[in-house]
């Protein structure tokens, strides 16, 4: 997976002084652990008053993983929780945001992480393939132990009463994202393999 980065481009976070802003963009499934989410965030809301939470992304009903219908309208009633459905334009959310959030179950390569860190934006997300290889543990944000709300919990209020410390995590994360997951260096390693696979097929076929 590669993004286009002058797209995706790096954005200063917005002013602190009424609130810190998390946002998790994906679909509403226990497989990326919203529950875990919603759960960490009450209990750091405890401690913080002025943390938000912006959740966008298709409810996907249908699928096995899917929160139930109940589940998600008792979401939208929380206090500070705000639902977007479906975004048209996800760089709107992350301009908007502090930090960014996913707490998968499993995942191939999250989009959605590699677009927050090239835009700016520190990152709390579980221990798991996937996630791991775009979140580098105190590097560009906390990794944390899938299914551990404490820890989890710990992660938001640090990173959240911490400016210097998202800053620090957020520059780390955009050139993580510029030097290996630009989609110009995405498409050469593709472009090698392709060649590399017709040129032992054209030795092949005149064998």
């Amino acid at each position: 997976s590669g993004i286009n980065t002058k797209l995706f481009n790096f954005q200063k976070e917005p002013s602190t002084k009424k609130k810190i802003v998390l946002a998790y963009t994906g679909r509403l499934l226990k497989d990326k652990g919203i529950h875990w989410l919603v759960s960490s965030f009450l209990l750091a809301k405890k401690e913080m008053d002025n943390l938000f939470l912006v959740l966008a992304g298709a409810w996907d009903r249908n699928n096995p993983s899917a929160i139930s219908e109940k589940e998600l309208n008792n979401i939208k009633k929380i206090k500070d929780v705000k639902y977007l459905g479906n975004v048209e334009d996800v760089r709107e959310i992350w301009k908007k945001s502090h930090i960014a959030i996913l707490l998968s179950k499993r995942e191939g390569l999250p989009l959605s992480l590699i677009e927050a860190a090239s835009m700016g934006r520190s990152i709390i997300t579980t221990d798991v393939p996937g996630c791991r290889e775009i979140v580098k543990n105190k590097i560009n944000g906390f990794t944390v132990p899938a299914g551990n709300i404490e820890k989890t919990t710990v992660a938001i209020l640090k990173l959240s009463r911490d400016t210097k410390l998202r800053k620090k995590f957020s520059k780390n994360g955009r050139r993580l994202v510029v030097n290996h997951m630009e989609e110009s260096i995405i498409f050469l390693k593709y472009s090698e393999v392709y060649e590399k696979l017709l040129s032992i097929n054209e030795k092949k076929r005149w064998r």
